[in-house]
């Protein structure tokens, strides 16, 4: 094992899914690349949530909280929305997302630094995270993706396929799941 790719974006699930990687590099003298996928799919909301235990900065918060307070597009019809609320769109404004993922992985970095290794990458991309996470791991050319099951505000993943799940599929490399 040389390099452990660590999906992140701040989650419960994710930061167990860190302290494993730490556990396998140093065991086996492992590099660690950490990345954070951008939220666009998640609820301003859980974002909110996650900016306040970041320590995001005031003026990023309340963009946030500007966005979560704005109306849904009403474009989209009732029964859409019934049945998948991550259809609509709240405005979260591009730096706030970037500023956000920033500061997860800043905090993910210290984590993996506090286990006294050094070897640490880190990326911020943008796009669908499933497809981010095997696109990372193939031009890093890890060899092992160590995830958290399912993330922060994860229940699209219920019915449409966890990002876990589609990574596990697509992967070329092995891929542990963390409960």
């Amino acid at each position: 094992m040389e390099k452990i790719l660590v999906p992140t974006d701040g989650s419960g699930p994710a930061d167990k899914a860190i302290d494993l990687a730490c556990d396998l590099a140093t065991r086996h003298g492992a590099r660690v690349c950490l990345l954070h996928v951008l939220l666009r799919d998640k609820e301003p909301e859980d974002l909110r949530r996650l900016a306040a235990v970041t320590e995001l900065d005031a003026g990023m918060q309340d963009a946030l909280a500007r966005a979560e307070a704005t109306p849904p597009n009403s474009s989209v019809p009732a029964a859409v929305f019934a049945m998948d609320p991550a259809a609509v769109e709240h405005p979260v404004p591009e730096e706030v997302l970037r500023a956000l993922g920033g500061k997860v992985l800043e905090a993910a970095g210290r984590a993996v630094k506090a286990r006294g290794i050094d070897s640490v990458i880190q990326a911020l991309e943008d796009g669908d995270a499933a497809r981010c996470i095997v696109e990372a791991a193939a031009r890093e050319r890890a060899d092992t993706i160590v995830m958290g099951h399912r993330g922060l505000g994860d229940i699209e993943g219920i019915t449409l396929g966890s990002v876990s799940n589609k990574v596990s599929h697509l992967a070329g490399c092995t891929v542990i799941m963390i409960r």
